[in-house]
């Protein structure tokens, strides 16, 4: 039989177990840090593929896959399941970023397919004002999940 003083180290011991338990069940913020920059580098290689092609300049379809990889980011950063608020924040900037890139990027097509250099030019610092807060994000989110952030982002290599 146990003792009083017994009992009660039991209870406390297994009132601790659960929290352990409980908090084992919730993503760990590195988990979600992990989750949120996988999609990021994934839309950015996907991009970088594009962009760094010898037919990029030329060809006016990589808008389109440009469109296409950043409408794909929207939907892959939106399945991510986030607890924490300031990755949350992050993640809905980055949904931002992603939407205004895919329809900056689709209206640069447009305008190129219609010959109208005024609606691309516009279109264009459409494009580099959706784009213009990526380092900032990156570097924020490598900031917060405990990363070094980059000497350079891969979208600042891609522009050089």
């Amino acid at each position: 039989m146990l003792s009083k003083n017994h009992k009660r180290s039991a209870s406390a011991l297994a009132i601790a177990g659960l929290g352990l338990i409980a908090t084992g069940c919730s993503p760990s913020k590195v988990s979600q840090c992990n989750e949120l920059i996988k999609v990021i580098n994934t839309a950015v290689t996907e991009v970088q593929a594009v962009t760094q092609s010898p037919e990029a300049s030329t060809n006016p379809d990589a808008l389109n896959q440009i469109a296409d990889t950043a409408d794909r980011a929207v939907e892959q950063m939106q399945a991510v399941e986030l607890k924490d608020e300031t990755l949350i924040g992050y993640q809905q900037s980055f949904i931002k970023m992603y939407q205004d890139t895919s329809a900056a990027s689709r209206a640069i097509y447009d305008a190129s397919q219609k010959q109208d250099l005024e609606a691309a030019q516009a279109a264009l610092g459409q494009l580099q004002a959706a784009t213009a807060p990526e380092p900032g994000l990156v570097n924020d989110v490598n900031s917060y999940c405990g990363g070094q952030a980059p000497a350079e982002t891969p979208a600042d290599a891609a522009t050089e």
